[in-house]
């Protein structure tokens, strides 16, 4: 059980109904209804859906295993060819056994096929494992007798049917729109099991066989919804999900609800090992309780899951079955025990008794933490809640009356979705390809170079050289073998002379196409033929640019190696280098092989004026600010329009590291004023960024520049702690500013002082008396010189540590700081009561603080 998932086995033609996270209404007509999944995208790419034709005719792409959801589960996979060579089924004597495979584990040696698991064959009260292909392992299933069956409705014997898209029988049913029942079911050409349908017509009693599943296809459909007859019936929760990356399990994360649906035989024999936490008394509660997974260990190998009654177990990942995974938006009911909520919100939130009313109440999600947590809004009030303490709401009724939460703004960039667009183009094409008998050599080519069949391409261009060129919906065969890598197929239109630098509508050639499809050994081929390597589409980008927003290091190195241009700007203004830096995961690898081309450009700037260092400074790449500094040391004091500069940026935006980087470079004006004469330090102050303000003071920032209305930092840091809408400033801003010498005196252009600012007599005093000793040098220090709050009450050498109660009412800059730790604590513990707020005094902790 320790093997690792394998990949997806996956095949056009298997069988599916809805899965666990299916979100699409009644597009499939119902639970239980069939379809068949007609295109998988290649292992790899960046496409997580396949794309289904339900028996009744509609298409529609769903979601396997893209963000972890899986609208659907594996019906049947022999219609796609699965076969597990040299085992028999134990009841009906099935020799290779076709699509999924059931194994007792109750007794020795004993598989069933899935018509006869799902007919209830052998006991029932026996636990199985279900094994997905030769190459799959095993995963548990619960009993028979403990689990909840559905019966299958669709293209099934006494079915009323007509054709359908991919019919290419000419008139074998009579005509368009005649119809005929189904027979039985068959197998098509020899090799996809139930993949096929025997069909009577009404026209002539003629019967003839058509695909149900068989090469991908669906040549009949049902006439209407009441015509669908029993396909048998099934249990959902032993079927596998569909998903395009890894073989049938589930991803978990913290905050799913899952079940333990196993015999206590077969769970003890999973939990046999220290890794999984071993077995324990008790455990036997696991089994058909609903828990709330709250940690993932050894790469994902073992949960730890919670339940209401606080008790925690480590339980073997392949035991559990997710029974809801949430998301924000979704509907919830909170758990109405008073007792159990307050202990499970320990470490989660925490508990106020102004949470009561939330007990057993309905609301939904507005949020999930890193942690898990959910953050739940109720009416008008919004709670933190431990996932345990939250259940699905599953009453659709109900949920329907309560408020949306509205959606967050999106961030994703138009050009981030390129990709995505193509792998929808590339989908619909190879759908299309299917529909009816394809006589068009620019259609069979095209089918072939997206199947990789190497003969048929060559046959037809041997035939017909001039078809090397020929499209299909714009695209050349060159194009959709450059997406999918099939190199000989590549490598032979090359050489019958395909153009390699065509465009289609999109202006996209097949250098872009190998980008999109992330295939560097399709690129060398072309570059081999002389393809441009800088050629843009209509969107202005280069394969470069493709390569980059697929995150594909090997196609970046092959692109420079052959000269690409990592400076050229797309439509948007931003060039390579820019979106490398913009990405979230940030890739050093790209960025650094970008940054290394000689023909990079930094001073090339995007729309929104930023050229590569400013870009660089403001999304806090600290490798890219590096490497041009390196490069270009005198970039540092470059400006933008407004007189920004890298500083600027890195203070504002609190980037500590890519300050001190760019400060250490020796060229940097810690100084430089924008076009307002504002210093980096009076946009940090601003912000109440306290170590960027420490580290430009110390690194020699004027900490009485005056920008152009006259204000210094100070100023600044008063201003904002005047404002009744601001978070209170640290007070220990205020007191950095004014230990190192800041002028309570100067005036601005409205003729203020910062002491005019104060807002109180007590601070008032506090800053003339703070003023004064830094003037004379009279601040106090530890042994070690190291600087002691200048607000701290006196404290004898005999004194080890002395705690000082804070007031809400106390007025100066006692106030300020208590304003400032609430608001700290009303940000991270929004649910507690803060009953007192204390300082605690201690020189040694300082010192060892501040070193």
């Amino acid at each position: 059980m320790d093997e690792k998932p394998v990949a997806s086995t996956i095949r056009p033609g298997t069988r599916v109904v809805r899965g666990p996270d299916w979100a699409s209404k009644r597009q499939d007509n119902g639970e239980g209804f069939v379809g068949t999944i007609i295109y998988v995208p290649k292992h790899g790419s960046n496409d997580h859906k396949v794309t289904v034709i339900w028996d009744s005719g509609l298409e529609r792409r769903y979601r396997a295993g893209q963000d972890g959801k899986y609208d659907l589960r594996v019906f049947d996979s022999a219609p796609s060819g699965e076969v597990h060579k040299h085992i028999v089924c134990d009841v009906c004597n099935e020799q290779d056994i076709k699509g999924l495979r059931w194994k007792c584990t109750d007794c020795e040696d004993f598989d069933l096929c899935t018509i006869c698991y799902m007919n209830d064959k052998h006991k029932k009260e026996h636990g199985f494992v279900r094994i997905d292909s030769q190459q799959s392992s095993a995963v548990p299933v619960p009993p028979r007798n403990k689990s909840q069956s559905l019966e299958a409705f669709g293209l099934y014997p006494d079915t009323e049917v007509m054709r359908g898209p991919h019919w290419k029988w000419k008139n074998d049913d009579g005509g368009e729109g005649q119809v005929g029942k189904i027979q039985k079911v068959a197998t098509w050409a020899g090799k996809y099991h139930r993949g096929g349908r025997r069909v009577q017509w009404q026209t002539d009693s003629s019967v003839n066989e058509y695909r149900v599943g068989g090469e991908g296809c669906v040549d009949v459909i049902y006439t209407r919804k009441k015509s669908a007859t029993s396909g048998g019936k099934y249990y959902p929760d032993h079927l596998p999900v569909v998903d395009v990356d890894k073989s049938g399990i589930i991803f978990l994360k913290s905050g799913d609800k899952v079940e333990v649906n196993l015999t206590v035989k077969a769970f003890r024999q999973l939990q046999d090992n220290a890794m999984y936490g071993g077995w324990e008394e008790g455990m036997e509660q696991c089994i058909g309780e609903l828990g709330t997974i709250v940690q993932i260990l050894f790469q994902g190998k073992t949960c730890r899951v919670q339940y209401t009654d606080g008790r925690i177990w480590s339980i073997n990942r392949v035991a559990l079955t997710r029974v809801h995974t949430f998301s924000a938006g979704d509907a919830i009911t909170v758990l109405s025990d008073y007792n159990a909520v307050v202990d499970l919100q320990d470490g989660h939130g925490g508990w106020n008794d102004n949470m009561k009313s939330a007990l057993g109440a309905n609301g939904r999600i507005k949020d999930i933490d890193k942690d898990g947590d959910i953050i739940v809004t109720i009416g008008n009030k919004t709670w933190t809640f431990s996932p345990v303490c939250i259940m699905p709401l599953e009453n659709e009724a109900v949920a329907a009356e309560i408020p949306a939460i509205p959606a967050k703004k999106s961030t994703t960039q138009p050009k981030d979705k390129a990709s995505e667009t193509v792998n929808e183009m590339i989908a619909k094409i190879g759908g299309h390809l299917k529909e009816q008998q394809r006589s068009q050599v620019e259609d069979i080519i095209a089918e072939a170079a997206m199947e990789g069949n190497i003969e048929k391409v060559k046959s037809i261009i041997r035939q017909q050289p001039s078809a090397v060129d020929k499209t299909f919906e714009g695209k050349t065969a060159l194009q959709f073998a450059c997406y999918d890598g099939h190199i000989d197929i590549i490598k032979f239109l090359l050489e019958s002379k395909a153009d390699p630098n065509f465009q289609d509508s999109e202006g996209d050639s097949p250098l872009h196409f190998s980008a999109h499809g992330n295939e560097p050994n399709a690129m060398v081929e072309l570059l081999k033929h002389k393809a441009n390597v800088n050629i843009v589409n209509k969107k202005k980008q280069t394969p470069l640019h493709i390569a980059v927003g697929v995150t594909s290091p090997e196609c970046i190195k092959i692109l420079l190696k052959a000269n690409a241009d990592p400076s050229m700007k797309d439509f948007d203004g931003d060039t390579q280098m820019h979106d490398a830096i913009a990405q979230k995961n940030n890739e050093s690898d790209i960025v650094k092989y970008l940054l290394e081309s000689p023909r990079a450009d930094f001073s090339q700037t995007n729309k929104g004026g930023f050229n590569v260092l400013h870009w660089a400074a403001m999304k806090n790449s600290k490798l890219a600010v590096e490497m041009i500094l390196n490069k270009k040391p005198q970039m540092a004091n470059d400006k933008m329009s407004d007189g920004i500069a890298a500083l600027h940026l890195a203070a504002v935006n609190n980037c500590i590291e890519i300050a001190n980087i760019l400060i250490k470079s020796g060229q940097c004006d810690v100084n430089i004023t924008d076009k307002k004469k504002r210093t980096p330090l009076i946009l940090c102050v601003g912000q109440g960024h306290q170590q960027m303000m420490e580290l430009l003071i110390g690194a020699g920032s004027k900490v009485n520049a005056q920008d152009s209305d006259g204000n210094t930092a100070l100023h600044v840091a008063m201003l904002i702690n005047a404002l009744p809408t601001q978070q209170e400033m640290d007070t220990e801003i205020i007191c950095a500013l004014l230990e190192a010498k800041a002028d309570i005196n100067i005036k601005n252009k409205d003729g203020e002082v910062p002491l005019d600012l104060a807002g109180d007599e007590k601070t008032k005093q506090f800053m003339i008396s703070l003023a004064k000793k830094a003037e004379t040098k009279n601040l106090q220090t530890t042994s070690r010189g190291i600087g002691i709050p200048p607000d701290w009450e006196p404290m004898t050498t005999s004194v080890r540590f002395k705690r000082v109660p804070l007031s809400p009412n106390a007025g100066g800059m006692m106030q300020k700081e208590y304003k400032m730790v609430a608001e700290k604590f009303n940000k991270t513990l929004g649910q507690a009561t803060i009953l007192q707020i204390e300082r605690v005094q201690n020189v040694y902790i300082w010192e060892t603080y501040q070193l």
